[in-house]
């Protein structure tokens, strides 16, 4: 007889942000590089700039992204606000737009997910796989040679 290893509370807690989050990992995730800014630097508005960014770092910080990013905790928000010179209020309207404005921005020359996949998979990797392997290296185990 199948059964279901979490719960559904369990399951619904662990998809979304965490309540609260240590410091240390505050600055380590949360931290934008040169690299991540110019990415977000491509969205139009303050709100999907910090949308963005609260999307990458959660990407690097949880390894996916929840669905709603209004769960992510003040802390993690005015981390990222303060990086961005942005109120941290903008994000309630992250995803909020007219109907129809994506034929316009498709007529305005916005990037499409495909152009921007590469770099998003490219902060990801400078994110989390290279400190990884530094770490590793340091630590002198070093598989490639």
């Amino acid at each position: 007889m199948p059964s279901t290893f979490l719960t559904c509370k369990e399951q619904e807690r662990l998809a979304c942000f965490p309540d609260d989050i240590q410091q240390w990992d505050l600055i380590t995730y949360f931290t934008l590089t040169e690299h991540d800014c110019s990415l977000i630097d491509t969205y139009q508005g303050e709100s999907n700039r910090l949308g963005a960014a609260l999307q990458l770092c959660a990407v690097r910080y949880l390894g996916f992204c929840p669905a709603n990013l209004n769960t992510a905790s003040s802390d993690m928000t005015a981390f990222l606000a303060r990086q961005l010179k942005v109120d941290p209020s903008v994000l309630q309207d992250y995803g909020q737009r007219r109907m129809g404005l994506y034929k316009d921005s498709c007529k305005s020359g916005h990037r499409t997910w495909m152009e921007v996949l590469p770099h998003i998979i490219r902060a990801v990797f400078m994110g989390i796989i290279l400190p990884i392997a530094r770490l590793i290296r340091a630590v002198g185990h070093d598989p490639i040679g």
